[in-house]
């Protein structure tokens, strides 16, 4: 039966990233299969979004350069892909489960829940 890993996966770091697939990992080596869901919650959003730091920053009254940040983004592009290839390929997310009702309404078809990261 599947086990549902409820982490941070999505992220853009190589912390989360390894840390999800070091917990997929060793369940498997164990006999155990995990999923994660790919929802992500809003207040952590800003943080895995291509287009993070797009907009005007906090209260600074000095002038916002619209263009840097996409710029800026549009050099970490490679980074961003290789993250979601890394993350396509090795976290087994299910992306049907994007919200917390759709995690709530599957839980029935998961044996237990494996709650990991300091996000969690």
């Amino acid at each position: 039966m599947k086990n549902l890993l409820l982490t941070f996966a999505r992220a853009h770091n190589y912390g989360a990233a390894l840390q999800t697939y070091a917990s997929i990992k060793f369940f498997e080596n164990s006999g155990i299969e995990l999923i994660t869901p790919a929802y992500t919650p809003n207040y952590l959003m800003p943080t895995t979004s291509f287009y993070r730091g797009i907009g005007l920053r906090g209260n600074k009254k000095k002038k916002f350069n619209f263009l840097y940040p996409i710029y800026r983004r549009l050099k970490m592009y490679k980074r961003y892909k290789l993250f979601k290839d890394f993350q396509n390929e090795y976290l087994k997310i299910d992306y049907s489960l994007d919200s917390v009702n759709s995690i709530i309404n599957s839980s029935n078809q998961y044996h237990s829940f494996v709650v990991g990261a300091d996000q969690t």
